[in-house]
């Protein structure tokens, strides 16, 4: 008699495979085509096999397949990508797709590439470009910009795949420092651009009215914004092991799930129903606050578990 599964374990079990999938796909050489119609029979499959445990393996089978296919996405570049013409200097036509990344004394933004001239020639490009600027003039989500410069491909330093790191964001192409001119604005999405100068509104604010460095702790804990913070205290960070309280971690979860635990009455939505399809999870850090309810707890430690707890 097999024993049941239980829903946590099961969870661990999908992401393991998931993860040892993505493993596995630097190391496949079979054409992925092959690879889609075994996934498209195991999908079939699932509502056909009749028992449970059988189940969950077919589903095991399809996530380490679908880990496998999801580096291979990744690491494939585009075709017409701008880093095909790395190493050539080039006039590129496009618009600032997110958004920009200040720094003390500089500036990185990630442009959508639509044209590139070289030696006269123009042509209809794809991706992305990281382009390092200068603070001034100030650049927003949404710009339309004519860059010239060099086209480079990113490197690898102290042993850090910067290329791979970039790729996983779908940038295959950089730019120092290029003459930078400004054709036009708002070309982004509205939904977006709202949401960014609302948020820069409140970066402002805290500037204002609080001192520094903690306005750029708040403005990093807070609102994700941590080009402000001096790299000695963002190495001090670091160097303490406490960098995940201004980077993505649970701590943000609980905090959006709290606002959303003092939002939804106002919608006359009850938390019960919306947070009910989250499983109990044993709380991993029963230290949390009073005011963080067990739903909460759950969704930090579910995202915890998938995670590992920080991005870094």
């Amino acid at each position: 008699m097999l024993v049941e599964i239980k829903k946590s374990q099961k969870l661990l079990a999908y992401t393991i495979a998931f993860i040892l999938g993505v493993a596995l796909g630097k190391f496949l050489t079979i054409q992925f085509f092959y690879i889609y119609i075994i996934m498209l029979g195991l999908c079939v499959s699932i509502f056909f096999v009749p028992k449970k445990f059988l189940r969950f393996c077919v589903i095991l089978v399809l996530l380490l397949l679908a880990g496998a296919t999801r580096y291979n996405f990744s690491s494939k570049v585009p075709a017409n990508d701008v880093s095909m013409f790395g190493g050539k200097k080039a006039e590129i036509a496009g618009v600032v797709c997110e958004e920009p990344d200040e720094r003390i004394g500089s500036v990185k933004l990630t442009l959508c590439a639509d044209t590139i001239i070289i030696n006269g020639s123009e042509n209809h490009v794809f991706g992305k470009v990281l382009v390092s600027a200068r603070l001034y003039p100030k650049y927003q989500y949404g710009d339309e910009l004519k860059i010239s410069g060099n086209i480079k491909l990113p490197e690898n330093f102290n042993d850090f795949a910067y290329d791979k790191y970039l790729a996983r964001y779908g940038i295959y192409s950089i730019m120092y420092y290029p003459d930078i001119t400004i054709t036009s604005h708002n070309n982004g999405n509205y939904f977006y651009s709202s949401l960014y100068k609302f948020k820069n509104y409140i970066i402002k604010k805290i500037q204002m009215n609080v001192a520094e460095p903690q306005a750029s702790i708040i403005n990093a804990f807070f609102l994700g914004s941590r080009g402000g913070i001096p790299d000695e205290l963002n190495q001090a960070f670091k160097t303490s092991g406490i960098i995940h309280l201004i980077a993505i971690s649970g701590s943000h979860i609980t905090l959006l799930m709290v606002m959303l635990e003092l939002l939804l009455p106002f919608f006359y939505i009850s938390k019960n129903k919306v947070f009910r399809v989250f499983p109990r999870i044993r709380p991993l850090h029963p230290q949390l606050p009073c005011c963080i309810s067990d739903t909460t707890e759950q969704c930090m430690d579910l995202y915890k578990l998938i995670s590992g707890h920080s991005k870094f």
